[in-house]
């Protein structure tokens, strides 16, 4: 019937409305097709699922499901998490860590939040750790200004005004007390005295940057006599690259001001400068003058830590003159002695300059050696020194073998000899029965006057020995005045210069020289005065001091003993 009233409605359409209808029936048809497909996907999973979970039940039905029920969200404890946060900002406080205390702070405000508030004794906590952690800033930055007050007088005192301005911004910037600030105005106006100073002074400095030697003197001279004033310009100008000879002058000047502790930096700071290599024989120079405490440290680590081979020996050479090389710089040098280089010379005279101030002597006992010393390298040592020796001598190896026997004799790996042919070339007096050579005879053991040296005490206990050529004086063997029953008459102390001048010398040890025993063939009652590895033609021996000021006085024996 439906389909009988459709043919009878349809032949009243018109085409137009056919067409429509027709376009409909399309779409309708897509998507009925569409929809049918996703209804068939949907029946064929469930009816799958079902299955499985059908076949599962049969063949174990005994099986019971596992349900699995949700985990249950644990409850903060806000008492728990302030007091454990608490003890963290305590800790820290305690420690001065105030921004890890300041971010405990903070967290520990955030534990209880509403309707739930802290009691007030947290409340009370709370407040407290705030105050201390505002105290403990205030403190920190009271300090932090104190030390930059202090930090911009110490570079206003070395002409570093610009860098002490800036410190003392630092301290306006910071809430400074009336105190402080008024310290700011100080140091403020003397810098701009200081400023208008250095104009008188500039003249001199630049009398510095010349080669003559009186125009040298002149400018020393004027700036020493404002000493504040020229400490700054003289370190800005030993950091002039493009002026080596003014800096070089500024270091020589730097020393005469007497203030080894900002001089000796800048001078270190020379040699850590490559572009002023052509200071660094002046620093070498004037650091060897002053004999300042504190450079050998830097210097070993410049001269293990130095690319450039001429840095390397500039900076070996300055410490091989320090006063206090490292005790471990012996040790240190054993890379450098084992090689044929330009830093072998300088790195055997910084390990004789150890341990002569160490006293390392005894490399077998380890006698004040803190550094480890492998018996391996003890050996590798000595065959090292023992082949430098070795060396045909020329221009080329005289430095070597020379500085090698240095070192192997201060070690105790050469036994010292008396040096032959040595005569008497002067003595401020003597007596015709006990002349000066008396000393050079060989006898020391006898009590017979004509075998001793002899003379007035008028007259300056002195004598000079001449070696015939410039050597190495390692000891001086003295065997006392041995007069029978005026033994008493002998040296007590006594002073020795070595130089390659019979008149001009400097001390270079001085010693003890004990009573003879005032009898004849009896033991060996000489002394060793050691003397620093001296070289020169000269040896002088002069009494500071008698036993007793009696009639006369002298000596019976002298052995020099050396290479």
């Amino acid at each position: 019937m439906l389909l009988s009233a459709f043919k009878n409605d349809a032949g009243s359409y018109s085409v137009s409305n056919c067409l429509r209808t027709t376009n409909m029936n399309t779409r309708n048809w897509h998507v009925s097709v569409l929809l049918s497909a996703v209804i068939l996907a949907l029946v064929a999973v469930h009816s799958t699922g079902c299955s499985k979970s059908n076949e599962i039940d049969e063949a174990s039905p005994e099986e019971a499901t596992v349900v699995i029920a949700a985990p249950v969200e644990e409850m903060p404890d806000p008492e728990a998490d302030w007091n454990e946060l608490s003890e963290k900002a305590s800790a820290h406080l305690a420690a001065d860590e105030l921004d890890e205390a300041e971010q405990c702070i903070a967290e520990i405000a955030k534990v209880y939040e509403d309707p739930i508030l802290p009691s007030e004794e947290q409340q009370a906590e709370l407040a407290e750790l705030k105050k201390l952690l505002a105290d403990k800033r205030n403190i920190l930055a009271m300090n932090q200004r104190e030390e930059n007050l202090v930090e911009a007088e110490r570079l206003m005192d070395r002409g570093k005004f610009t860098e002490a301005l800036n410190k003392l911004r630092e301290v306006k910037a910071v809430s400074p007390t009336p105190e402080q600030r008024k310290r700011v105005n100080a140091i403020a106006g003397q810098i701009e005295s200081l400023r208008r100073a250095r104009r008188d002074l500039q003249l001199w400095m630049q009398m510095l940057g010349t080669e003559k030697r009186a125009d040298i003197a002149t400018a020393q001279t004027n700036l020493l006599k404002k000493p504040k004033i020229a400490l700054g310009m003289l370190l800005e100008a030993s950091e002039d690259v493009e002026k080596p000879i003014l800096a070089a002058n500024a270091l020589g000047t730097l020393r005469l001001l007497n203030q080894p502790d900002i001089a000796a930096p800048a001078m270190i700071a020379v040699l850590w400068r490559t572009e002023q290599q052509q200071v660094w024989p002046a620093a070498i120079r004037e650091l060897g003058r002053m004999q300042r405490l504190g450079a050998g440290e830097p210097l070993l680590e410049l001269a293990l830590s130095a690319e450039l081979a001429e840095q390397r020996v500039a900076a070996l050479t300055a410490l091989s003159q320090a006063p206090d090389p490292p005790n471990h710089t012996l040790v240190a040098m054993l890379p450098f002695l084992q090689q044929d280089g330009p830093e072998l010379v300088p790195a055997l005279r910084a390990a004789y300059q150890t341990v002569h101030r160490h006293k390392q002597y005894d490399l077998q006992a380890r006698l004040g050696l803190d550094a480890a010393l492998t018996a391996g390298q003890e050996q590798q040592l000595s065959h090292r020194l023992a082949s430098l020796i070795a060396l045909p001598v020329n221009e080329d190896t005289t430095e070597v073998i020379q500085a090698a026997k240095v070192l192997a004799y201060a070690t105790r790996q050469l036994t010292p000899q008396p040096l032959e042919n040595v005569q008497v070339r002067y003595a401020e007096a003597q007596a015709d029965d006990g002349p000066a050579t008396a000393v050079l005879d060989g006898v020391w053991n006898a009590v017979d006057l004509n075998t001793m040296w002899r003379h007035p005490v008028a007259n300056t206990s002195t004598i000079v020995l001449d070696l015939g050529l410039a050597r190495t004086v390692i000891a001086i063997r003295i065997w006392n005045f041995n007069q029978a029953s005026g033994a008493q008459r002998g040296w007590r102390e006594v002073d020795i210069f070595v130089s390659d001048s019979a008149t001009e010398a400097d001390s270079v040890a001085r010693g003890i020289v004990p009573r003879a025993p005032g009898a004849a063939d009896t033991p060996d009652y000489s002394t060793l005065v050691p003397v620093p590895f001296a070289r020169g033609r000269y040896v002088r021996l002069q009494a500071k001091k008698l036993w007793a000021s009696d009639t006369h006085t002298g000596l019976s024996e002298i052995q020099v003993l050396g290479f």
